[in-house]
């Protein structure tokens, strides 16, 4: 799977490794339409293994528990191994995890992180000299805290032994590209029309374009204003430059927002800002104050007035909670 150059054992089949506070959806994106695969084919094409790291089941980010198949130390290496983890990824790289990932990259396992998985390769050094992606808000963080691996905004990539997803529907798409090489494009049709599912997107569509693609439904200079908002937080741009750099004056921009999103263009962006921050203080062993900085704040205590109206507490707070 996934690879052409290398394919692994055909008999190893596919193990993924969920970590606490995984994402139901993402997993789901995978084994489903490789179940779904199977039974349209009428031939058992793909075997998968659902494994923890101590082989206790696992909770997921929605509270689901779920019962795993076996410990990752009773895996043997080949095949595909799929690191799942989605929140408090951080926790989750503890020694051993490494340990046994470094054995499975020493033995011939192709690796993959979906979600924020990339991270713990990444921590691992499993991904130094390696195009990798994750989700789209660990983007500058993982960039930041990588530097030898080549970090990039596609959907999910594919290098060599390694393949990295940023969520849920890029996962989806990842494994339809999978069926339809495997197996042909037939094949690969059947499973998307049975989930409803006609948007499968590229490998290298940017995950930022992603709220432009769905905003881009309501009005399209609408999702180009909020498009530069993503990329301008730090500092945030002046009302009225956002409004000149869509080609907008600020009055018709003010308008989209109120019709659209019942909200202003200013509240909007500090939401946008906020929300930023909340994921560098959960992900991110920033201090505070530089927090305030890359979210677009002038000083730590505007921010801290500011998290604590949107959130009900204090930024310190939070990350000790």
């Amino acid at each position: 799977m996934f690879s052409r150059e290398r394919p692994p054992r055909p008999d190893a089949g596919l193990a993924v490794l969920l970590l606490p506070r995984f994402s139901n959806l993402c997993l789901a994106a995978v084994i489903e339409p490789l179940r779904a695969a199977n039974e349209r084919a009428g031939r058992r094409h793909y075997r998968w293994t659902i494994l923890s790291a101590d082989g206790g089941h696992v909770t997921s980010s929605s509270g689901v528990r779920i019962a795993v198949d076996r410990p990752l130390a009773s895996l043997p290496p080949g095949g595909v191994l799929l690191v799942l983890a989605s929140y408090d990824y951080r926790r989750a790289a503890s020694a051993p995890l490494k340990a046994a990932l470094r054995h499975h990259a020493r033995h011939g396992t192709f690796l993959g992180g979906l979600d924020t998985g990339a991270w713990l390769l990444a921590e691992a050094g499993l991904l130094d000299g390696y195009r990798a992606t994750i989700h789209r808000e660990e983007l500058a963080v993982f960039a930041e805290r990588f530097p030898a691996v080549e970090v990039v905004e596609d959907r999910y990539v594919i290098d060599r032994d390694r393949v990295t997803a940023g969520g849920a529907t890029a996962a989806l798409d990842l494994v339809l590209a999978e069926i339809r090489r495997g197996h042909g494009r037939a094949l690969a049709s059947e499973v998307a029309a049975l989930f409803l599912y006609a948007a499968e997107l590229p490998a290298d569509q940017p995950q930022a374009a992603m709220p432009e693609r769905l905003l881009g439904r309501c009005d399209p200079r609408l999702a180009r204003a909020v498009a530069l908002m993503q990329r301008q937080m730090e500092p945030p741009l002046s009302i009225a430059a956002l409004a000149a750099g869509v080609g907008l004056s600020r009055r018709t921009l003010e308008r989209l927002f109120r019709r659209h999103l019942e909200t202003t263009p200013r509240a909007y962006y500090r939401e946008l800002r906020l929300a930023h921050a909340r994921g560098l203080l959960l992900e991110s062993g920033l201090a505070v104050a530089e927090v305030a900085l890359r979210a677009g704040f002038d000083s730590p205590a505007a921010f801290s007035r500011s998290f604590r109206r949107r959130y009900g507490l204090a930024p310190g707070r939070l990350r000790r909670s």
